[in-house]
């Protein structure tokens, strides 16, 4: 399982130019430190996207725990990464400066962790009741939690192959320009602003 290639990266740009807007200066240090480390983590990954999601034959049956603390840091391409961060910037501004920087970090590390927690559940509860093992193989990465890799392989080969699932769920099928216009205008509409003539510049940068 590999990252697709896109050439530049261009929700990575995106991501860093919606940080400069804000201002490095008014991001609250919880909240920076964390999208700094996902960041870190996407362009300088620890392991390769299948040995560091989360699913319930990895983790549980091969005991391969580490992916609990692995998982929430890694992302499928820098699309993925830019819209669970712009998340994270404005929800973590906010509730940060609420909840007091030491109490956040607590509040986000204890959940980034349940969130594994809850996905395996998950994953057991719908190979018992559905009567279907493949989802103890569904992997995920991902800071919030919802991009899923699926292993392809017979049960009696010790070898595999991971496949990324349809990307579409992201995307909408829309062109890397029209993505970029609805991403602007999603993460600026929040903020209550039309779009600038900075953001107008990148869009005519990324095409």
């Amino acid at each position: 399982m590999q990252r697709r290639s896109r050439g530049i990266n261009t929700g990575l740009l995106l991501l860093f130019s919606q940080i400069f807007q804000v201002g490095i200066n008014n991001i609250p240090p919880v909240t920076l430190a964390t999208l700094a480390v996902n960041i870190w983590f996407f362009l300088n990954p620890l392991k390769p996207l299948y040995n560091s999601c989360l699913s319930v034959e990895k983790c549980y049956q091969q005991k391969d725990w580490q992916r609990l603390l692995l998982s929430p840091l890694h992302h499928a391409d820098d699309w993925h990464l830019y819209f669970n961060m712009v998340s994270m910037l404005w929800k973590g501004i906010n509730l940060e400066r609420r909840l007091g920087s030491r109490w956040f970090a607590y509040i986000l590390t204890t959940f980034s962790l349940l969130t594994g927690v809850v996905y395996l559940l998950l994953q057991v509860a719908c190979a018992e009741f559905m009567d279907e093992p493949d989802f103890r193989r569904n992997c995920a990465v991902g800071f919030s939690g919802h991009s899923g890799y699926q292993n392809h392989h017979p049960y009696s080969s010790a070898e595999y192959s991971e496949e990324p699932r349809n990307y579409d769920v992201y995307t909408a099928g829309l062109s890397e320009e029209e993505q970029l216009e609805r991403a602007l205008r999603a993460s600026l509409r929040d903020r209550g602003e039309s779009l600038t003539p900075f953001s107008h510049f990148m869009a005519h940068l990324m095409q």
